[in-house]
């Protein structure tokens, strides 16, 4: 529906793309799915949220760094987790008379710290992680979620969930720290990869 913000208006039949509105905080065009973030003073392209972990905004060239970080995280304090009950002779399910002197005598420093802290920071991600997962396989982002959800529809989501996936994640290694690809092989032959960084506009009727 167009309205005194919209510049640029496309009829509800193609479905090309989204209307390109004015941001009255930073004076700029608003493009497609961006929203002006009030800690960074500006417009961010598909902004996901803004991360102070990262100290940035989330959106549409760092929101695979975001999944990656989270995937590593996850790994990471999983290994902790684990190894901490195997080389730390202090922790045991059964503890000794020794081990709960040693850990009486340093409770500051007491190693059940370790993979409790591990295994929180594991729990926590693992729950971050996993919607963030729902989000990219529905083609939306956290502050969309919110309103598809009272809209009851979402106009970017695509039939295959993987081809939504892949619009930020890239067409293979998903978790892997890598810019995606701008072209894909298809049998043999060097193709524009159609879903690189893609997912500002609707899905073209066919």
């Amino acid at each position: 529906m167009e309205d005194a913000n919209t510049i640029v208006y496309v009829d509800e039949v193609s479905k090309d793309f989204c209307d390109f509105r004015i941001c009255w905080q930073c004076k700029s065009v608003r493009p497609p799915r961006a929203h002006h973030c009030s800690v960074c003073k500006k417009c961010v392209m598909r902004m996901d949220h803004h991360c102070p972990w990262a100290g940035n905004c989330i959106g549409l060239k760092n929101h695979k760094y975001f999944i990656c970080f989270l995937f590593w995280t996850i790994l990471a304090c999983s290994h902790v987790w684990v190894s901490s009950f195997l080389l730390n002779d202090k922790i045991s399910v059964y503890p000794t008379k020794k081990s709960v002197d040693f850990m009486m005598e340093h409770p500051i420093l007491n190693p059940m710290m370790v993979p409790l802290m591990a295994f929180s920071v594991t729990i926590a991600v693992s729950i971050l992680f996993s919607l963030h997962i729902w989000f990219l396989k529905r083609n939306e982002t956290t502050i969309e979620s919110g309103e598809f959800m009272l809209r009851g529809n979402n106009p970017f989501q695509l039939p295959d969930s993987d081809q939504n996936v892949s619009q930020i994640l890239g067409n293979s290694s998903w978790f892997w720290p890598s810019i995606p690809s701008e072209v894909e092989y298809k049998e043999g032959i060097e193709v524009a990869n159609k879903n690189y960084l893609s997912g500002l506009f609707y899905p073209k009727k066919k």
